[in-house]
């Protein structure tokens, strides 16, 4: 499952710098993702509050960003949880009630991990999110982990 996730994350991460950016829905992605997180995470329970929200963005890196950051939210959460999506402006949060991070201002570093992950999916994040001009932001504490999406 690891070498599945990382060869999806590399392909995109090959495609930068000729992807084409085009008008997407992000709320869009992002429910049709929760549908297959919902089926797997049946303990977890997910509050989903995404009003419209469209860049100009390529797809794929889009959805690749967020299956990573919602996948993280649910497989580092605690027994019975909450994944919350939320807009507000133009800005996508993405939290969970999981036990923090401990170094957040170092998840974007390369092979920087806290948990036993290869650490590569948040750098390939970070930089499609900065190849498409999305701010990401990231606040933790022992209550959880919020990420933050800005979408120029």
């Amino acid at each position: 499952y690891e070498i599945s996730e990382l060869h999806e994350n590399l392909k995109v991460l090959l495609e930068e710098d000729t992807f084409l950016l085009e008008e997407t829905d992000v709320c869009r992605i992002a429910n049709e993702l929760l549908v297959d997180y919902k089926a797997i995470y049946t303990t977890l329970h997910f509050d989903i509050a995404c009003t419209p929200l469209s860049g100009h963005l390529n797809e794929n890196a889009l959805r690749q960003i967020l299956h990573n950051l919602l996948l993280n939210a649910c497989k580092y959460n605690r027994p019975r949880g909450t994944v919350r999506l939320y807009t507000r402006g133009r800005t996508l949060f993405i939290e969970d009630s999981g036990s923090g991070i401990e170094h957040p201002e170092r998840i974007f570093e390369r092979s920087y991990s806290e948990q036993s992950s290869s650490g590569i999916g948040l750098e390939i994040v970070k930089r499609l999110c900065d190849a498409m001009n999305i701010t990401i932001g990231v606040d933790s504490s022992s209550e959880g982990t919020t990420f933050a999406l800005t979408f120029s």
